[in-house]
């Protein structure tokens, strides 16, 4: 008891004062009535009726966008203060303040029929309901197919694109969503380029068919094309990128995708004057890492994206052939189409 009251009576002393101020804006959502909307069915007048007027109202490509959203900020402050009153002014020494913001956003969108096409809703982690659980991971094979049309890099004699005239991946990623707009990968490929000849002086070389092997890890970000029209808008943004809710990964997303990888090369052959003259590249292992963009659209268990990727593979292992077959990195673009089904 002795020391509470000298701690009130040392914080007296120095001035010292706390401050605790709370701010809403508007009422809470209305979760039930949430819950009720369908999709596809409900029109905007049962909403209106329902929800009253929404607080953001925004048209835009035939759709009518409609924002419900509640804030709730908590201010608590620690003012130090002199103890000395100047003509009723007291110099205060340092302020310590903490903020805390929670928002919750409901958005609904409209077709041109008026009827309810899409629906979402974040509550923020002051409004989660006890012992409620988080969503779990959804998880997605990913099959897909390449074709590179465009290959470079110094391949030793020839660049990579003399060597070879084009190329094909085959194989596909595991997906695991922990959150609506990022995936992480895990892949395996097959990737063949078509061997293609060049003049050497007055000989003829003719290259063998590059095989490799590849598996990759990675991930790949999914954005809504929305992102673009509201990024001045924070709300707008918290709506659409602060979510943990796996099923609204639906409709059309832009993506960007990065992985590294391991690399299996088999041997390439080489041929002059139509003799076979040893192996321009050896058997090695060796590093990938590649870029990519695309874009996706998505239903409830199915998808299908096509993009580009660029690829740089670590050079090859020199073979014995009696040619120049110290080579760079390989590098290439890869034009590709795929799938998704969500299990």
């Amino acid at each position: 008891m002795a020391r509470v009251l000298l701690a009130a009576a040392f914080s007296i002393i120095l001035g010292c004062s706390l401050d605790i101020s709370r701010v809403r804006n508007n009422v809470p959502l209305d979760r039930e009535a949430y819950g009720r909307l369908e999709q596809g069915r409900t029109t905007l007048s049962e909403v209106l009726a329902t929800l009253g007027a929404p607080h953001q109202l925004e048209h835009k490509s035939d759709l009518d966008y409609f924002w419900y959203l509640h804030q709730d900020s908590t201010n608590a402050g620690i003012r130090f203060q002199s103890p000395i009153s100047f003509f009723g002014y007291r110099q205060t020494f340092a302020r310590l303040q903490v903020d805390a913001v929670d928002t919750s956003s409901m958005r609904l969108v409209f077709g041109p029929d008026g009827r309810l096409q899409h629906k979402s809703l974040r509550l923020a982690p002051g409004f989660t309901e006890p012992g409620a659980e988080r969503p779990g991971w959804a998880f997605y094979l990913l099959p897909r197919y390449g074709f590179s049309p465009y290959l470079f890099g110094d391949g030793g004699e020839e660049s990579y694109g003399d060597l070879f005239s084009h190329g094909q991946v085959f194989g596909g990623y595991l997906g695991a969503l922990p959150a609506p707009y990022f995936m992480l990968l895990l892949g395996v490929n097959y990737q063949d380029f078509e061997g293609d000849a060049f003049s050497l002086g007055p000989s003829r070389v003719k290259m063998e068919d590059l095989h490799f092997y590849q598996i990759e890890i990675g991930g790949r970000l999914h954005v809504k094309p929305e992102i673009f029209t509201s990024f001045f808008d924070v709300e707008k943004l918290r709506a659409l990128l602060y979510s943990d809710d796996i099923a609204q990964h639906r409709g059309t997303f832009l993506t960007f995708q990065w992985t590294v990888g391991g690399v299996f090369n088999e041997e390439v052959g080489a041929a002059i004057d139509g003799i076979p003259s040893g192996s321009y590249f050896e058997n090695a292992v060796g590093f990938s890492t590649t870029v990519g963009l695309g874009a996706e659209y998505r239903w409830t268990r199915l998808g299908i994206h096509g993009g580009i990727d660029y690829q740089n593979v670590n050079g090859f292992e020199s073979g014995d052939a009696p040619l120049d077959t110290s080579g760079g990195n390989f590098n290439n673009f890869t034009f590709n189409i795929g799938a998704s089904l969500k299990f």
